[in-house]
């Protein structure tokens, strides 16, 4: 029983972040309370390998497709969040390493749950996860997002 590739919780038992997993990784992760995962992989990039074994855990699979390197759309962090709220137990979001789209949406969640600034979002993001959050425009789309929530709740 393995844990996926840089798994941690980022908020326990409600919030983890993690690299692609494998049907290897489904027990472990059901063991750990996870039962919505959150892929941020492209179908092109990632055929899913591990759905079918996780749904036979009992877990909800979602997508949201963004590509490697590049920052969600509002819409897509909205969704996300969506997922995350309506979550009743533990919910695992990954792309491929578990860094830039993960590290990024984590991120969005510390702005919309937890009130934190963009900057101060993406510093504590990377201070949970090490090497989160890899290009400028993913963290200008964190910074986009703090202020798209300003301006909508002012």
């Amino acid at each position: 029983m393995a844990s996926p590739r840089n798994f941690s919780w980022f908020v326990e038992g409600k919030l983890a972040g993690m690299g692609y997993p494998v049907s290897e990784n489904i027990l472990f992760l059901a063991q750990e309370g996870i039962r919505t995962l959150v892929n941020l992989t492209t179908v092109a990039s990632h055929p899913s390998t591990y759905e079918e074994d996780a749904r036979a855990h009992g877990m909800a699979v979602h997508s949201i497709d963004i590509q490697d390197f590049t920052p969600p759309t509002m819409e897509q962090i909205e969704e996300f969040l969506r997922i995350v709220e309506n979550a009743e137990s533990g919910v695992g979001v990954h792309c491929a390493m578990g860094r830039g789209r993960t590290g990024t949406m984590l991120a969005c969640y510390l702005v919309a749950r937890e009130g934190y600034t963009g900057d101060d979002a993406i510093a504590e993001t990377r201070r949970r996860r090490r090497g989160s959050i890899e290009t400028r425009k993913q963290e200008q789309a964190v910074r986009n997002f703090a202020e798209h929530l300003k301006n909508k709740e002012g």
